[in-house]
């Protein structure tokens, strides 16, 4: 070999990069031919240490896995040290990290300042929720901050439209100009945020913004008009009314929203066996042969350490909020890290899912006690009916507990022992997509559906339903208190009146506190502007409404917000003098008898990281009604809810939930996994009589997607794994009335009626895990992502029976409400990387994905009124409104 070659292999081989040991060997033969590996004369790049393309470059790849002086680690160290000069610095949180063999580095500073990339904005995608005014924001919110053509479209056609509403002064024209004029002050300052995203640093100081050189305050520095003038007004200069204010009397922060015990009618404890017994007085008596906790209770945590009663007491009515409080409190943070502040609120948002999981199965636990429909209207508790102080339980619900006790049965399926199923256990895998050995973090699903996946959960699921629900109550408080322990730890539950209060509050909360302030009212005057017009304004010109003693002549209600929300009023009062039935029960653009209220839509957001997507329908009618026959009223209650998740390119049905009842058949559906899991399987004719058809809570928790790929963090090829984990599920009580007779004049049917609640919920966060093959790098991975945290809740009641509402006649009961409750892709994820030897490494602070997301619980109809049958009918068909 010559000189020169031989120079040049034992350079490669320096480098880890010649390692065919025959080649060589042949290559020193003196008499046999020469044989050159072919990656000898391979010219190795960054982009090939960074994505392998060929053999050669896995060679290289694979030897920089255990020399650090290999060529491929020198080449990206290289090129990151050039990169990290060029990108700008902020100090952030250092996460555990990972080294190329898999041990973990606990850092040696909490904090440190490193060079920074926010995500890519051009990556994100997001629509649906087209009948709400939150839509528009939605879309806003995810694109304005993008380069591409679309998001140059929507800033344009964004500022067509306030420079159309500018022009035509206080005019208004449609629901979503309505609105904007109504909440004038507010819009201002949404206007700014929408182009700030998911940067709560810089929304709070848009809010706090002060005015220069003698100038007033900008337009949209909502918080700083607000400490000069707390009165929010609309465009027209008409003050809010009623007027939005921040709330008062909030607890201290949300470890102290935990449910304190207070006596009950069911009382639980430890006992020699699982047992229910009904006592004198209405008390159900259940004891628990495996409880170690002293106590459970449905209506509040029975704490082991009982000194967290008087802490959380103390806490619960703390503070009083308003513009100047906010203030306060970000001066008071103000030497705290925004990434501290956020690492508590992480905590905190997870201790919210334990209550909320403890909310769902002590409404499934009194489904069972008392199957009975929610009283309607709902009360001030918001549907937590079991907390209703004059709640009893139901004598005959506790005989065929007992009854079923003592009688073997089926029970419920044990959950699965592995929480965890693999990406290629589904048909959708995609091909480009391995699953690799990456470092297992701790959690591999949230810790709300974690805690009940425990062997005494498990044991008492394959018992009576009742014991299944009790024994995961347990589990859940196990973990509320274990929490409440952890936040003290950190200082959560300490009170001070100076200083810093880290878990109080942070720029994310005002964000958040502000957001839901306005756009719930504004959420509600839109609907309501859609329900009275139908977005059709041209009707409202030159309107008259002329009934009875109603007589207000023609006259043009666009003139300004105040104005039509004048017409509304009057609407109200003409409905009324038009018939005797009251205005709920007709409807309001038509005037026509209106016996089926319902509302759906979707909504998608999301990214190449993650994305999520859902759809519901909720919806309550009386059928078969008409003017001349009332033989076979038929109540229906429909609910569906479907929610899919995707990971790193791959996605997944989370679930499909569905329930039609009527009062003579129930079909009740409940699916995961890509239909492959199923949950609920009702499907029957319902016989005459009155009982409870199905009631209780079935749930699936579990990683529903496992993948992973590389990523390119700044320089670093990074190995990211991403999961979708969590729990899906359906609460549902359902009471069926169906009895017949015939009447004197010749009517079949004498009561017929359904009651009950569907919700269909779904649960899930999203994670990453890194892993690194490069000897010089070390990677973590910090924050998480709610992808989808929704219910549709439906109660329903519909009835036809003498008596009603006081009436002396066949009369129509209807009372039903629906919600949908969510938050949706809220949270951030970014993968810190330190290249080289440290503590002379370069380090990196990447944000993989970041959202706002959408949080908000609306009401999608609610209806309550009893009215004589007659009027009704007399109604059915009627022609549509002359005025």
């Amino acid at each position: 070999m010559s000189l020169p070659l031989r120079w040049l292999a034992a350079s490669l081989a320096a480098s880890g990069l010649l390692l065919s040991a025959a080649a060589e060997a042949a290559s020193t033969s003196p008499t046999g031919p020469i044989i050159i590996d072919p990656c000898v004369l391979y010219t190795y790049t960054l982009q090939g240490c960074q994505n392998p393309a060929n053999s050669c470059d896995q060679r290289a790849r694979d030897a920089a896995k255990t020399d650090p002086n290999a060529l491929c680690n020198t080449l990206i160290q290289q090129a990151g040290e050039e990169q990290a000069a060029s990108m700008p610095t902020r100090t952030v949180k250092v996460p555990v990290l990972t080294k190329a063999d898999g041990t973990q580095v606990q850092p040696t500073e909490s904090t440190h300042s490193v060079a920074y990339k926010p995500d890519n904005p051009n990556t994100r995608t997001g629509s649906g929720l087209n009948s709400f005014a939150l839509g528009l924001v939605l879309r806003e919110q995810t694109y304005l901050q993008q380069t591409s053509a679309y998001a140059t479209w929507l800033t344009s056609y964004r500022q067509s439209l306030r420079d159309s509403w500018n022009a035509n002064g206080y005019v208004v024209d449609s629901c979503r100009e309505y609105v904007h004029e109504k909440y004038y002050d507010y819009t201002t300052f949404e206007d700014r945020f929408t182009t700030l995203g998911s940067d709560y640093r810089a929304i709070y100081n848009s809010a706090y913004a002060v005015g220069r050189l003698g100038f007033p305050a900008p337009a949209y520095a909502i918080g700083t008009r607000g400490i000069a003038d707390p009165v929010q007004r609309g465009k027209d200069g008409t003050p809010l009314n009623p007027p939005i204010t921040f709330p008062v009397d909030q607890p201290k922060n949300r470890f102290f929203t935990v449910p304190l015990h207070t006596s009950s009618k069911v009382q639980i404890s430890h006992g020699p066996t699982n047992s229910v017994t009904e006592m004198p007085g209405g008390i159900a008596l259940i004891t628990l042969a495996n409880l170690t906790r002293p106590g459970l209770s449905l209506n509040g945590v029975v704490f082991q350490d009982t000194t967290f009663n008087s802490t959380i007491a103390a806490g619960q009515e703390y503070y009083d909020e308003s513009w100047a409080w906010h203030k306060s409190m970000s001066e008071r943070n103000a030497r705290v890290l925004d990434e501290d502040m956020y690492e508590l609120e992480r905590l905190q948002d997870d201790f919210e899912a334990l209550l909320r999981k403890r909310e769902e199965t002590v409404a499934a636990i009194a489904s069972h006690l008392n199957p009975k429909p929610l009283p309607q209207p709902v009360p001030i508790y918001s549907g937590q009916w079991w907390r209703d102080p004059v709640w009893n339980p139901d004598p005959i619900a506790l005989d065929n507990i007992i009854d079923s006790i003592s009688t073997p049965t089926a029970g419920l399926t044990a959950p699965t022992t592995s929480s965890t199923l693999s990406a290629s256990s589904t048909s959708s895998t995609s091909s480009t997509l391995q699953a690799t050995a990456l470092p297992t973090p701790i959690s591999t699903i949230p810790i709300y559906a974690q805690v009940l996946d425990t062997t005494v959960v498990r044991t008492a699921c394959l018992q009576h339903p009742i014991f299944c629900l009790l024994y995961k109550l347990e589990a859940i408080d196990n973990a509320i208190e274990a929490a409440l322990v952890n936040a003290r730890n950190r200082g959560c539950l300490t009170f001070n009146t100076t200083g810093a209060v880290t878990c109080d509050w942070s720029p994310k909360r005002f964000a958040q506190r502000v957001l839901s302030l306005y756009q719930k009212e504004r959420e509600t005057a839109f609907q309501k502007c859609m329900d009275y017009t139908d977005n059709n304004f041209a009707l409202l010109k030159n309107r008259a409404l002329v009934a009875g003693t109603v007589n207000y002549p023609a006259q043009d209600y666009t003139t300004s917000p105040t104005r039509l929300e004048q017409y509304f009023t009057r609407r109200d009062l003409y409905l009324k003098a038009l018939r005797k039935v009251t205005g709920d029960l007709i409807d309001p653009v038509t005037c026509q008898a209106r016996l089926n209220w319902g509302a759906s839509d979707t909504y998608s957001m999301g990214d190449e990281t993650f994305g999520a997507s859902a759809s519901y329908n909720v919806s309550l009618s009386l059928n078969n009604l008409s003017a001349t026959n009332s033989t076979c009223p038929s109540p229906r209650a429909i609910g569906t809810f479907n929610a899919t998740g995707s990971a790193l390119g791959m996605s997944v049905q989370l679930i499909n939930a569905s329930a039609n009842i009527s009062s003579t058949r129930a079909d009740i559906d409940l699916d995961v996994l890509d239909n492959s899991i199923h949950l609920v399987d009702v499907h029957k004719d319902l016989p005459l009589g009155t009982y409870n058809i199905v009631s209780g809570s079935k749930s699936k928790s579990l990683t529903f997607v496992d993948v992973s790929t590389t990523f390119i963090i700044v320089v670093v090829p990074v190995e990211l794994g991403a999961r979708l984990g969590g729990t899906v599920g359906f609460n549902y009580g359902l009471d069926v009335e169906h009895k017949v007779s015939t009447t004197s004049n010749g009517c079949n049917v004498n009561s017929v009626g359904l009651g009950g609640r569907l919700e269909p919920f779904a649960s899930v966060d999203g994670e990453l895990y890194a892993g690194v093959d490069l000897f010089v790098v070390s990677a973590g991975i910090k924050g998480r992502l709610q992808l989808v945290h929704a219910g549709v809740p439906l109660n329903a009641s519909v009835g036809l029976a003498y008596g009603l509402g006081g009436y002396n006649t066949l009369a129509l009961e209807v009372a039903g409400r629906a919600d949908l409750k969510f938050v949706f892709m809220s949270g951030s994820i970014d993968v810190y990387v330190a290249l080289g030897p440290c503590p002379f490494c370069v380090e990196y602070d990447e944000s993989i994905v970041s959202w706002d997301g959408i949080r908000h619980d609306i009401p999608l109809f609610k209806k309550s009124f009893a009215v004589p049958l007659v009027d009704v009918q007399a109604l059915i068909g009627q022609a549509a409104c002359s005025n």
